[in-house]
């Protein structure tokens, strides 16, 4: 079973990748796309952003997901992926973790050779984790220090925790 959700995936955008300074997310309860913030660091999202439905990350909310596209994808579109790794970075004390995925191949052929993040260019990385680190520098007035990039069995299992929390908890959490 791990291997099939690590090879399919469902990932819904929310922030197409190079799109204006503006952090859009789902509201839990209604699906509806609102503006969460206006970054105040004159940054863009380096990856299309968004999350994968019917999962619950330990913050309660729903588990995101970085996606490496060759262009970016349109706000609310599903795209199906798969996992290569995990972005883990410590925020606020805690711990958010960021499945990165990759269109599955049969969308392109572009990443067909791309089956963890060592297969994907540092520059790329060092890009992804710059971003994650200061995008929200001003309003925070603190540091979000990323702690790890973490291989794809570590994202599978991440996804399959916020998978089984997705179930048992899916009256609490009233994710759609």
């Amino acid at each position: 079973m791990l291997g099939r959700i690590s090879e399919r995936l469902q990932v819904i955008i929310e922030i197409p990748s190079y799109s204006p300074a503006i952090q859009y997310e789902v509201d839990n309860k209604s699906g509806a796309l609102f503006v969460k913030r206006f970054l105040e660091t004159s940054m863009h999202f380096p990856c299309d952003y968004g999350y994968i439905p019917q999962t619950a990350s330990t913050l309660h909310d729903f588990l995101r997901a970085i996606a490496i596209t060759p262009i970016p994808v349109m706000r609310h579109c599903l795209i199906h992926c798969r996992v290569i790794g995990m972005l883990e970075i410590n925020h606020r004390d805690s711990i958010e973790n960021k499945i990165v995925v990759v269109p599955i191949d049969e969308l392109t052929e572009r990443y067909d050779d791309v089956h963890t993040i060592k297969d994907l260019p540092l520059s790329l990385l060092n890009k992804i984790a710059h971003f994650f680190m200061h995008y929200q520098n001003i309003e925070l007035r603190h540091p979000v220090v990323m702690t790890t990039w973490h291989d794809k069995k570590a994202a599978t299992a991440e996804l399959k925790a916020c998978m089984k929390r997705y179930e048992e908890n899916i009256k609490e959490l009233a994710i759609a």
